[in-house]
C-alpha cells in the first residue's frame, strides 16, 4: 500500500498500480476481480480508489458496482508511473488470479453440478477475462516472464473450448507458443500445441488442428520421441478421415506403419494396418485394403497377448475386403476361420459369421447392429 509518497505523476502510487493493470493486460476494459487481484484492495476501498481516478477522468466506471462491472480506461492518457519490479510483481499477481478463475470453473465441472444461471455466470466470467490472459502472457514474455506465460497458458486450454471465441483462441495459442519457444522447453511447446489441437477439434476449426498436429509431429521427431510421435500420426489418421479427406489419412497412416516397423512396434503396427484398411474401404478401394489386413491378419496370428475377438475381426474385415473385390472364394475362408475363432467365445459374432457365410455368392454381406466403430474417443456409426 502507498506510504503517502506522490509519484512523479503527481498521484497515489497505489493508483498508478492500478493504471499500470491495464497496461499489463493490453486492453481498456478490466473486471472488478482483476483489479482488486492486482492491487490486493477490495470492496470499498477498491472502488474508493477507482472513483478518485475517475474524478481525473482516467477511467470510467459504473454508477451501482456489482461484482460483474468492468472499469474503463484510455490508456493514451495516464503515463504510469511504476517500477519494473512492481510490474512484474503486479503481473504474477494477476496471472495468479487468473489460473485461480480457471480452477474455479474446472472445480465446478468436475463436481458435475447440473447446468444452471451459476453456470452461465461462470462461463460469462471467462469471457471477460480472455483477452487480459492474452495480454499477460504477451507482457510477461517481451518482460522475462516467458515461464510464467507457459504456466498460464497451460491453465486456460482446459477452458479454451468454453470461452466460444475463434479469433482469440488463435491469438491465446500462438502467445503460448512464443513463450514455450522463448524458454526453450520442447515439451512445453509440444504440450500447449496439443491442447490447441484438440481444443480446435472440437470447436470445429480443422485448419487451426491441422496446423497444430502437424508442428507436434515434427517436434516429435526432432525430439526423437516415437511414443508422441505414433500417437500424433495416429490421431491425424482419425482426423483426416472425420475430415473427409481421406486420402491424407492414407498417407499417415502409411508414414504410421513405417515409423512403427523403424522400432519394431508390431501392436502399433497392426493398430495403424487395421485403421490405414478401414479407410481405404471407405475410399471404395477394397483391393488396396486387402495386402494390410493380411498382414494384420498374420500379426495377430503370432501374437499371443493378441485376443481372439480381435483376430477375428480383422479376419472378417479381410474377407469383407476380397468379397467386395470379387474374391468370393478367398471372402469364405477368412469368414471360416474367423468362425472358428468365435465360436467358443462370442456366440453373437459367431451367428453374425455364419451369416456372412450364408450370403449367397451374388450377394452382398450383411452388417452387424450395431455395427459401430471408435472414433477420436466418440462411438459413431461409420460412414
Amino acid at each position: 500500500m502507498s506510504d503517502g509518497v506522490r509519484s512523479s505523476s503527481g498521484r497515489d502510487p497505489d493508483d498508478d498500480l492500478l493504471l499500470c493493470a491495464f497496461v499489463v493486460c493490453g486492453v481498456d476494459r478490466l473486471p472488478l476481480g482483476v483489479l482488486a487481484a492486482a492491487s490486493e484492495t477490495h470492496g470499498v476501498a477498491l472502488e474508493a480508489r477507482l472513483e478518485r481516478l475517475a474524478g481525473h477522468s482516467l477511467v470510467s466506471v459504473p454508477g451501482a458496482w456489482t461484482e460483474g462491472d468492468t472499469v474503463m480506461v484510455d490508456l493514451r492518457r495516464p503515463s504510469v508511473d511504476v517500477s519494473s519490479v512492481e510490474a512484474r510483481s503486479l503481473a504474477a499477481r494477476i496471472g495468479r488470479y487468473l489460473r485461480i478463475v480457471v480452477q474455479e470453473a474446472g472445480a465446478r465441472h468436475a463436481a458435475a453440478v447440473p447446468p444452471d444461471r451459476h453456470d452461465d455466470i461462470h462461463e460469462d466470467r471467462l469471457r471477460s477475462v480472455r483477452w487480459p490472459v492474452v495480454g499477460v502472457i504477451r507482457w510477461q514474455l517481451e518482460h522475462g516472464m516467458a515461464e510464467n506465460a507457459v504456466h498460464l497458458a497451460r491453465a486456460w486450454w482446459t477452458v479454451a473450448g468454453t470461452v466460444a471465441d475463434p479469433a482469440w483462441m488463435r491469438e491465446f495459442a500462438e502467445a503460448g507458443e512464443r513463450a514455450a519457444i522463448e524458454i526453450r522447453d520442447p515439451a512445453a511447446l509440444i504440450g500447449l500445441l496439443t491442447m490447441a489441437a484438440e481444443c480446435a477439434d472440437r470447436s470445429g476449426d480443422w485448419l487451426m488442428a491441422d496446423a497444430r498436429w502437424v508442428r507436434v509431429l515434427s517436434l516429435a521427431r526432432a525430439q526423437q520421441d516415437h511414443d508422441v510421435a505414433c500417437k500424433t500420426l495416429a490421431t491425424l489418421g482419425d482426423f483426416y478421415r472425420r475430415w473427409g479427406r481421406l486420402h491424407r489419412a492414407m498417407d499417415v497412416l502409411s508414414d504410421l506403419i513405417a515409423t512403427c516397423d523403424r522400432v519394431h512396434d508390431n501392436h502399433g503396427a497392426l493398430r495403424a494396418l487395421r485403421s490405414l484398411a478401414s479407410v481405404l474401404l471407405d475410399a471404395d478401394r477394397a483391393t488396396a485394403a486387402v495386402p494390410p489386413l493380411v498382414r494384420a491378419v498374420a500379426l495377430a496370428a503370432a501374437d499371443d497377448a493378441i485376443e481372439e475377438g480381435v483376430h477375428a475381426d480383422l479376419l472378417i474385415m479381410l474377407g469383407r475386403a476380397y468379397w467386395m473385390s470379387n474374391r468370393i472364394r478367398a471372402g469364405r475362408e477368412a469368414f471360416s476361420n474367423a468362425l472358428a475363432l468365435l465360436v467358443d467365445v462370442d456366440a453373437d459374432g459367431a451367428d453374425h459369421v455364419r451369416s456372412l457365410l450364408a450370403t449367397p455368392d451374388d450377394g452382398s454381406l450383411p452388417v452387424k447392429a450395431p455395427d459401430v466403430v471408435e472414433q477420436h474417443g466418440r462411438r459413431t456409426r461409420p460412414p
